[in-house]
């Protein structure tokens, strides 16, 4: 039976769950559609949640991980309006 050389090191668990992180965040936007309904013209973090159905909260959050991931970009000038990173 294998053993491990050395007891888990808690970094190298964490950076391994951290790379998981982009690909989670985009299957969960996949899974709810949220790509053609930008297409389809729901720009807006309300209208998302609405077109989804998910929850608004749940969906900002959502949005915030893919800016975050330079997938889409916020309009400065509406409130929560996103758009797709060109």
């Amino acid at each position: 039976m294998p053993h491990p050389a050395s007891p888990p090191r808690p970094a190298l668990i964490q950076a391994l769950d951290a790379g998981m992180g982009p690909a989670r965040i985009l299957a969960v936007a996949t899974q709810l559609g949220l790509f053609p309904h930008l297409a389809a013209g729901h720009t807006t973090a309300g209208a998302l949640a609405h077109a989804a159905p998910a929850r608004a909260r749940g969906t900002r959050i959502l949005l915030d991980a893919l800016v975050g991931l330079g997938l889409l970009t916020k309009t400065p000038d509406v409130s929560l309006a996103v758009g797709v990173t060109p």
